[in-house]
């Protein structure tokens, strides 16, 4: 098999510092921890199959409807059942994006249609992705803030993408699993846009935010009956476990965990931004939890040498050798970090 994203710290034999996967740096909250033990003496019982509970949680969260949600093993389950169940003919891919978008869809057979964002233009996206989409048998997936870049397409350009979806009747796909970690993320959210296109489909997870990577648990919000029936009918039941579930409905009663992580991911986003232009290393405005930037190729093999684990993204979609992402970690994390690119640059 071919592990194509970070968080791979398992191929190594020493302990390493891992900027290669973008987990909150301040790490799983007590309150979900505690959520999981006491899940455990209920571990005789399957778990809910339509996760009740916790929908009603994330609806309470997210201002929607609880009927409007599926949730799932993590995004990546969720992308995979939407592309079996839709089985679309083109899928159109705001790129450079996680891979996972197009591994599922060609899986369904579809066709990959790359439209690729312009490096001079920051990797942000404009609406005239719109242009890719042709048929009811298409799919399209926007990423926003994009992963690796980080960049952030205005709602405008993404609602002219959605306007043309719904004239084709084409399935948008909007995952906003690293928004929560944008400034202003409200401003940019589609949460809001799914009661008035039906075949909308926006994407989030928990683990990110609540660094809770070891539970897999994420969800969609989606207005269309027949998408989440859909979704439902094509993969198998008790994908979301009870663990999973207890630390979802934690998860989002703590809503000051998150926007202290927001506070603080910010300042060390710009720590590290002042470093990476101290140092001469060229950088994207980083609009997440991680900062996209540029060095000579060899540089990951470098600093695994010092025990530092970044994600080389030469692997994706209108990427080259030489670009690479880190995430923003503790405060002593990212100074052993400029410590090595120091000595190193």
């Amino acid at each position: 098999m071919i592990y194509t994203h970070g968080g791979d710290i398992y191929s190594y034999s020493r302990d390493m510092l891992d900027f290669s996967a973008n987990i909150n740096p301040l790490g799983t909250p007590d309150d979900i921890k505690e959520a999981v033990k006491e899940c455990a003496d209920g571990l005789e019982r399957y778990p809910d199959p339509y996760c009740r509970q916790l929908r009603s949680a994330i609806a309470a969260r997210e201002n929607v409807r609880s009927e409007h949600i599926v949730c799932g093993n993590g995004a990546a389950e969720l992308i995979f059942s939407l592309a079996y169940f839709i089985r679309p003919n083109r899928a159109v891919i705001a790129a450079p994006a996680f891979a996972e978008y197009s591994r599922a869809a060609e899986a369904a057979g579809a066709e990959i249609v790359y439209h690729t964002a312009k490096a001079e233009n920051g990797y942000v996206h404009s609406g005239d992705i719109a242009d890719r989409i042709k048929s009811d048998r298409d799919m399209v997936f926007i990423c926003n803030p994009a992963n690796p870049t980080g960049a952030l397409m205005d709602r405008d350009d993404i609602e002219s993408v959605l306007k043309r979806a719904e004239d084709t009747g084409a399935v948008a796909v909007v995952d906003e699993c690293f928004l929560d970690f944008a400034d202003d993320n409200e401003k940019y959210s589609c949460r809001s846009l799914t009661e008035k296109y039906r075949d909308l489909v926006v994407l989030k997870s928990f683990t990110k935010m609540y660094a809770v990577p070891g539970i897999r648990i994420g969800y969609i919000i989606c207005s269309d009956s027949g998408i989440r029936e859909g979704i439902y009918r094509a993969r198998q039941p008790w994908t979301v476990s009870s663990l999973a579930q207890a630390a979802g409905i934690a998860a989002c009663k703590n809503t000051a965990y998150a926007e202290r992580a927001r506070k603080y991911i910010a300042k060390e986003r710009e720590y590290l931004k002042k470093s990476f232009e101290r140092l001469g290393v060229v950088y994207e405005q980083p609009g997440a939890n991680y900062i996209f930037f540029y060095h000579r190729p060899e540089l990951k093999q470098e600093l695994i040498e010092r025990g530092i684990l970044i994600r080389d993204c030469s692997d994706y979609a209108g990427l080259k050798p030489g670009c690479f992402r880190a995430a923003i970690r503790t405060h002593e994390e990212n100074m052993a970090l400029i410590r090595e690119l120091e000595e190193l640059v």
